[in-house]
């Protein structure tokens, strides 16, 4: 939640500089963009995490996974330490390596270990039902 406060922050402050006055949907163009560089986290509506702070990490670095621990600890609004723990016990559980490379640690994921989490198979779950569901709603009864 606290990231929201600052994405929101940033969001003021860039539409009272009156820049995006007469231009509807730049400032949204602006944070997405914001948010796809991995330098603010921002969703335009109301959000509540679903995903704990090892899939949110897990998540993040599969978009981008030569991110390094302070980019995720500012992108994702967390302290260092909690993304250095959470690293580890993401590489305990074998879900993911980390290889240096040219001094930069890559990461690299186990996609079977992952496909096969309980978590991602109760996902799939959800998707399918979310799905059975929308497609009851456009055939008429």
């Amino acid at each position: 939640m606290k990231n929201d406060n600052k994405s929101s922050e940033v969001k003021k402050a860039l539409s009272s500089l009156g820049v995006f006055q007469n231009k509807p949907g730049e400032l949204e163009k602006v944070m997405m963009m914001l948010d796809q560089q991995k330098l603010l986290h921002y969703s335009s509506g109301g959000e509540v995490q679903l995903f704990s702070t090892a899939g949110r990490v897990l998540y993040t670095l599969m978009g981008d996974p030569t991110m390094t621990v302070r980019s995720l600890a500012v992108y994702l609004n967390l302290s260092e330490n909690m993304i250095e723990r959470t690293l580890k016990s993401l590489m305990t559980e074998g879900l993911i390596t980390k290889t240096k490379h040219d001094r930069k640690n890559v990461y690299s994921f186990n996609k079977e270990i992952i496909k096969n989490h309980p978590d991602i198979q109760r996902l799939e779950t959800i998707i399918t039902l979310l799905n059975i569901l929308e497609s009851s709603e456009e055939e008429p009864f």
